[in-house]
């Protein structure tokens, strides 16, 4: 405490928190435990992969990159007009900017409530900035891939496997709640 009683520059820490002290009982379950837990459990049965038609569907409509070799092939095959993505570098940096517009758009909530105005400018800025540079290098080079041949096919079929239009909407005979 300072001389006039008051607590300024003072940092007050928990006390350390012994982890030790819950068992398997109790609220946290020590390593040996969640592995005898696990040896327990059945295999994780994993579900069958998609049809072709459904990936080959996605990729006509998104094109991404990866390893989409086989699906890649398979479109292709079937239509050979169609080109890979090859702007993984660009996209790469793209996301790595838009990690820190994403993060300057949360600074500012947190600077406006800390009243930190001089922090608050610089994350304005960086969110602007990195604005500028998104509508530049990713905005305006949004593709639509208007070439894709079964796209009306697809949306006539849907997913498959996925519950129709007619089964997911009321019917209109039954009355809807206002």
């Amino acid at each position: 405490r300072h001389t006039d009683g008051s607590r300024r520059g003072v940092v007050l820490l928990p006390r350390p928190f012994d982890l030790r002290r819950f068992g398997e009982a109790g609220f946290i379950e020590s390593r040996a435990a969640i592995q005898r837990r696990l040896a327990d459990q059945p295999s994780v049965d994993l579900s069958e992969p998609d049809p072709p038609a459904v990936l080959k569907d996605f990729y006509l409509k998104v094109r991404p990159w990866g390893f989409w070799g086989p699906v890649y092939r398979a479109v292709v095959a079937e239509h050979p007009e169609i080109t890979a993505n090859r702007h993984f570098r660009r996209d790469l940096v793209n996301v790595l900017v838009g990690i820190a517009w994403q993060t300057g758009l949360v600074a500012i909530g947190i600077l406006i409530v800390l009243e930190d105005v001089a922090a608050l400018a610089i994350a304005v800025g960086v969110v602007l900035a990195t604005s500028a540079f998104l509508k530049v290098n990713w905005y305006d080079t949004l593709e639509d891939y208007p070439e894709q041949p079964d796209l009306d096919a697809a949306a006539d079929q849907g997913t498959p496997g996925a519950p129709s239009d007619s089964a997911a909407r009321p019917s209109s005979d039954v009355p809807v709640p206002a």
